[in-house]
């Protein structure tokens, strides 16, 4: 069914579209914002404008060292002469972490505690001192304020005994006088010495000394024998590093009268 605008009812809503239409062609805010489900003079942009302000900038933090890192932190190294150079010396690397979050190989200056067992060269070069003593050495790395550390276990040279000589394998003692004294060509003590030949050819001294029958001869701790006894036995030199590794002197004990006696 058609119905007429015209009469009260229709001029009021002819004027209420007409106004309508006004709004909707207004680019001004306002009802317009409203309408279209906008945000209106709130949006954000900038009223002369229209364009968005610049965000608030980020200060500019400094890069600062925060961290030394040192790889590898632990190791060891040989101090045997013979060993491979890769079993007696090692190459660190060094870093520094900024406060940024970066990291980057740097230079410092080391430290070493002990000292006098391993060296540093450069590229951060850790070297071992020809025959230095076993232990831990405590590497400490430095700029400025900030330190790190590392730690070196030295091993040292590990020498075996090949044998042990004595510089006498047989020998005859006699039985000293009431006083106490030999007479000429009738010694009643004696002294052997030892010789213990190391895996490099190196020799020492070192050894402990036993009887195996001190009634007939005893012998001190620096190889001197004192006959006690007629008879026969042996005084034996033991390795002091390793206990497998001796030598033997047969002494054979002989009284003065019985020798005057063979003689006439």
């Amino acid at each position: 069914m058609w119905t007429s605008t015209r009469g009260p009812l229709g001029a009021s809503i002819l004027l209420a579209a007409l106004l309508l239409g006004a709004c909707v062609a207004d680019d001004g805010p306002g009802i317009v914002g409203n309408v279209g489900g906008g945000n209106g003079g709130t949006s954000g942009r900038d009223e002369g404008t229209g364009e968005a302000p610049d965000p608030t900038p980020t200060p500019y933090v400094p890069p600062v060292l925060s961290k030394l890192i040192i790889v590898p932190e632990s190791f060891q190294l040989s101090s045997d002469p013979t060993a491979s150079a890769s079993a007696k010396s090692k190459a660190l690397t060094v870093l520094a972490r900024m406060n940024t979050g970066q990291q980057f190989p740097t230079a410092v200056t080391w430290q070493a505690s002990p000292a006098g067992r391993v060296t540093i060269g450069a590229a951060n070069l850790i070297g071992v001192v020809p025959n230095a003593p076993g232990g831990q050495v405590i590497l400490t790395a430095s700029s400025g304020s900030i330190t790190a550390t590392a730690s070196v276990l030295v091993v040292p040279r590990v020498l075996t005994v090949n044998r042990v000589s004595l510089s006498e394998t047989a020998a005859s003692l006699y039985l000293p006088a009431q006083n106490g004294s030999s007479l000429p060509g009738f010694p009643h003590q004696m002294r052997l010495t030892a010789t213990v030949t190391m895996s490099d050819d190196s020799t020492t001294q070192d050894v402990t000394w036993t009887s195996v029958n001190q009634t007939i001869a005893q012998v001190d701790n620096a190889g001197y024998v004192v006959a006690r006894g007629v008879g026969t036995t042996e005084i034996v030199a033991t390795s002091a590093q390793d206990a497998a590794k001796t030598a033997r002197c047969v002494v054979t004990v002989t009284a003065k009268g019985l020798v005057d006696v063979e003689l006439e």
